[in-house]
């Protein structure tokens, strides 16, 4: 009876706020949530304004039907939808994470950080102002493995047509390790010109729904490079 108490109270926060039910015959009793009745636990550091998810720390009631409570897996993956969910853009901010805990083994799962995510940082980019800064990149499967994020790096240096003396860095949140494109990197010149070709285009028409990578705004964002004039490049990796 713990649990659906629980849920029947239904607490804002988490704050040790539990259930515990007794029975009187054999004194037996049982704690919702707890290392020993389950739960899955979430830690939102900020979260946009009309987001479902509470700042602070919360039992995750959202998806019973993936047994959250019992399954590890189910409840430490649940870390990046949380996040995408509450994030207002891709601008990079280290205080915006999402940390989701299971509480029976006690093990937990960051993002950014222990689940990926790809930290792109760009001092100069001549051809779009509005590139420069720090952001998270979501593009080419960039948050979930290394190479991949390191790749984008060397996207940003060709697209924004830097000089080997300028630099790139990506870091993969995952492992901390981090990459830079400082020295230049390999590239294969302008290959065709065709001005009604547009990358930004082709992605509304055929990537479609995009679900946990985040909102349609995203297509148009420091997550997909732009093409200007029609030009496709290609790198050589």
């Amino acid at each position: 009876m713990a649990k659906p108490m629980y849920g029947w109270c239904r607490p804002t926060l988490y704050e040790k706020q539990v259930v515990t039910a007794k029975f009187l015959p054999t004194g037996k009793s049982g704690t919702f949530p707890s290392k020993t009745g389950g739960g899955c636990l979430r830690t939102v550091k900020w979260c946009r304004a009309g987001r479902p998810y509470a700042v602070g720390t919360s039992y995750d009631y959202d998806v019973d039907h993936l047994k959250t409570d019992v399954r590890e897996a189910n409840c430490l993956g649940r870390v990046q939808p949380i996040f995408y969910a509450c994030k207002i853009n891709d601008k990079y901010d280290p205080e915006h994470v999402v940390t989701m805990t299971f509480l029976p083994s006690g093990a937990t799962s960051t993002f950014p950080g222990t689940a990926g995510g790809c930290i792109i940082k760009r001092d100069k980019c001549p051809r779009d102002n509005n590139a420069v800064g720090t952001f998270l990149d979501y593009h080419n499967g960039a948050p979930l493995t290394e190479a991949a994020c390191f790749q984008r790096a060397k996207d940003w240096h060709i697209h924004c047509q830097l000089t080997d003396a300028d630099e790139v860095v990506a870091t993969f949140a995952g492992t901390g390790k981090t990459y830079s494109t400082k020295g230049g990197v390999p590239r294969i010149e302008l290959l065709e010109q065709d001005s009604s070709f547009d990358i930004r285009d082709y992605s509304a028409k055929d990537v479609g729904d995009i679900g946990d990578i985040g909102d349609a705004n995203a297509i148009d964002s420091h997550a997909a490079l732009p093409v200007t004039g029609g030009a496709i490049l290609a790198t050589q990796i």
